[in-house]
Protein backbone atom coordinates (compact mmCIF):
# COMPACT_ATOMS: atom_id res chain seq x y z
CA UNK A 1 0.00 0.00 0.00
CA UNK A 2 1.23 3.56 -0.40
CA UNK A 3 0.60 5.41 2.45
CA UNK A 4 3.24 2.84 4.06
CA UNK A 5 5.95 3.55 1.36
CA UNK A 6 7.97 6.88 2.24
CA UNK A 7 7.61 8.86 -0.91
CA UNK A 8 9.16 11.66 -2.53
CA UNK A 9 6.75 14.42 -4.00
CA UNK A 10 7.97 17.46 -6.17
CA UNK A 11 6.38 19.80 -8.76
CA UNK A 12 6.00 19.31 -12.09
CA UNK A 13 6.08 22.30 -13.94
CA UNK A 14 5.39 20.41 -17.40
CA UNK A 15 2.11 18.57 -15.82
CA UNK A 16 1.53 21.41 -13.54
CA UNK A 17 0.75 18.49 -11.10
CA UNK A 18 2.44 17.31 -8.39
CA UNK A 19 4.26 14.14 -9.15
CA UNK A 20 5.15 11.20 -6.64
CA UNK A 21 8.19 8.83 -6.49
CA UNK A 22 8.25 5.77 -4.68
CA UNK A 23 11.25 4.30 -2.68
CA UNK A 24 12.69 3.23 -6.03
CA UNK A 25 12.45 6.66 -7.55
CA UNK A 26 10.08 5.39 -10.12
CA UNK A 27 6.99 7.27 -11.04
CA UNK A 28 3.80 6.56 -8.67
CA UNK A 29 1.49 8.91 -9.75
CA UNK A 30 0.65 12.18 -10.37
CA UNK A 31 -1.69 14.06 -8.51
CA UNK A 32 -3.73 18.13 -8.42
CA UNK A 33 -3.67 18.07 -4.53
CA UNK A 34 -2.12 15.70 -1.55
CA UNK A 35 -1.34 15.79 2.26
CA UNK A 36 2.40 14.19 3.57
CA UNK A 37 2.74 13.51 7.29
CA UNK A 38 6.06 13.05 9.17
CA UNK A 39 8.01 15.26 6.33
CA UNK A 40 11.73 15.73 5.36
CA UNK A 41 12.81 18.64 3.00
CA UNK A 42 15.76 17.91 0.56
CA UNK A 43 17.46 20.05 -1.58
CA UNK A 44 19.93 18.41 -3.87
CA UNK A 45 23.08 21.08 -4.29
CA UNK A 46 24.51 19.54 -7.31
CA UNK A 47 20.81 19.86 -8.86
CA UNK A 48 20.89 23.24 -7.58
CA UNK A 49 24.30 24.52 -9.36
CA UNK A 50 22.86 23.02 -12.14
CA UNK A 51 19.69 25.29 -12.76
CA UNK A 52 22.10 28.34 -11.23
CA UNK A 53 25.14 27.45 -14.22
CA UNK A 54 22.47 26.73 -16.72
CA UNK A 55 19.70 28.80 -15.90
CA UNK A 56 17.68 25.66 -16.55
CA UNK A 57 15.13 24.17 -14.43
CA UNK A 58 15.77 20.58 -13.33
CA UNK A 59 14.05 17.96 -10.73
CA UNK A 60 16.58 18.84 -7.26
CA UNK A 61 14.24 19.62 -4.39
CA UNK A 62 11.60 16.73 -2.91
CA UNK A 63 9.82 16.85 0.27
CA UNK A 64 9.46 13.13 1.30
CA UNK A 65 6.82 11.53 3.72
CA UNK A 66 4.26 9.29 3.96
CA UNK A 67 1.24 9.77 1.57
CA UNK A 68 -1.71 11.04 4.03
CA UNK A 69 -5.51 11.21 3.92
CA UNK A 70 -6.97 14.40 2.33
CA UNK A 71 -8.90 14.71 5.62
CA UNK A 72 -5.89 15.38 7.19
CA UNK A 73 -5.65 18.46 5.03
CA UNK A 74 -7.07 20.56 7.95
CA UNK A 75 -8.63 18.63 10.70
CA UNK A 76 -6.24 17.24 12.72
CA UNK A 77 -3.17 19.65 11.88
CA UNK A 78 -0.86 20.48 14.60
CA UNK A 79 0.08 24.09 15.57
CA UNK A 80 -0.36 26.89 12.29
CA UNK A 81 0.10 25.81 8.57
CA UNK A 82 2.55 28.24 6.72
CA UNK A 83 2.95 28.99 3.22
CA UNK A 84 6.44 27.36 2.12
CA UNK A 85 8.04 28.37 -1.27
CA UNK A 86 11.56 27.12 -2.94
CA UNK A 87 13.60 29.62 -5.38
CA UNK A 88 16.71 27.72 -5.91
CA UNK A 89 17.99 31.24 -7.00
CA UNK A 90 17.39 33.07 -3.75
CA UNK A 91 18.38 29.86 -1.22
CA UNK A 92 19.34 26.50 -0.66
CA UNK A 93 16.24 25.59 1.53
CA UNK A 94 12.76 25.20 1.52
CA UNK A 95 11.60 28.77 3.30
CA UNK A 96 8.52 30.06 5.00
CA UNK A 97 6.63 32.47 2.47
CA UNK A 98 6.53 35.18 4.97
CA UNK A 99 10.45 35.01 6.24
CA UNK A 100 13.74 34.63 4.67
CA UNK A 101 14.76 32.21 7.13
CA UNK A 102 14.77 28.35 6.53
CA UNK A 103 11.91 26.44 7.63
CA UNK A 104 13.43 23.07 9.79
CA UNK A 105 14.19 20.58 7.96
CA UNK A 106 10.96 18.47 8.57
CA UNK A 107 7.89 19.12 9.80
CA UNK A 108 4.91 17.17 10.79
CA UNK A 109 2.40 17.77 7.83
CA UNK A 110 3.02 19.27 4.26
CA UNK A 111 -0.14 20.24 1.80
CA UNK A 112 0.36 20.34 -1.63
CA UNK A 113 -2.67 22.87 -3.07
CA UNK A 114 -4.03 22.07 -6.55
CA UNK A 115 -2.61 26.08 -7.83
CA UNK A 116 1.38 24.72 -7.54
CA UNK A 117 1.48 26.75 -3.51
CA UNK A 118 2.46 24.33 -0.63
CA UNK A 119 1.83 24.42 2.66
CA UNK A 120 3.33 23.23 5.95
CA UNK A 121 2.60 22.72 9.77
CA UNK A 122 5.22 22.06 12.12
Amino acid sequence: MISDQRVKVYRNLTNKCWSVLGPDGLLLLHAQSLVLKDCQFEVRESGRQRVLREKRKNVHAFVKGYLAPMSSRHDHVPGSVLPVTYNPYKSEHFQLKENVSPILKECTIAIFHNDGTMSAAR
